[in-house]
Parts: C-alpha cells; structure tokens; sequence
C-alpha cells in the first residue's frame, strides 16, 4: 500500500513539474517574442501606463487565482497559470534589453 501512495505521489510531483517546466518556457517564449517585435516592445515601453497595467494585471491574476483555485477545474486554473506566464514574459522582457 505504501508503495502505491509512493509512486502516484511520484506521478503528480512530476506532473507538476512538466506544467511548471511548460509554464517557464511560455514566460521565456512571450519574453523573446517581445524584445524580437520592435513594434510590441515599443507598445509595452513607451507609455508607464502600459507597462504598470501589465504589472498590476499579473498582481490582479494571481489574487484572482488565488482566490477562486478551488472552484476551478484543472482546465481553468492551468489556462489562468499559462496567461500568468505570458503577461510574465512580457514583464520580463525588459531582460532582454
């Protein structure tokens, strides 16, 4: 028996880390893609405005998926944890600069 908790504790510890590996290289893709666009890198840049309302938008996601995680399905909170990852990368991308 203790080895059955064992090995499905085993398959959801690498599950997680498959959706978390996926979700790096979504924030790593959406930040080259923005410093890669001159006219994207431009829009995000070029006004405070933007830039802070992406900021605030990924602060306001996450306490939004905070809040609700237990009444969504898997489905939805994965989709929220991957467009997490894109306004992440485009955060981000001022790495690149």
């Amino acid at each position: 028996m203790e080895r059955v908790f064992e090995r499905s504790r085993a398959d959801f510890i690498s599950k997680v880390m498959a959706n978390m590996g996926i979700g790096l290289f979504i924030t790593f893709m959406s930040a080259y893609f923005t410093y890669s666009s001159e006219w994207l890198l431009s829009f995000i840049f070029s006004s405070p405005i933007v830039f802070l309302a992406l900021m605030f938008g990924e602060i306001g996601l996450v306490v939004y998926l905070t809040r609700r995680l237990e009444k969504m399905s898997f489905a939805q909170a994965r989709i929220g944890f991957f467009a997490y990852a894109v306004i992440n990368g485009l955060t981000l991308s001022v790495i690149f600069l």
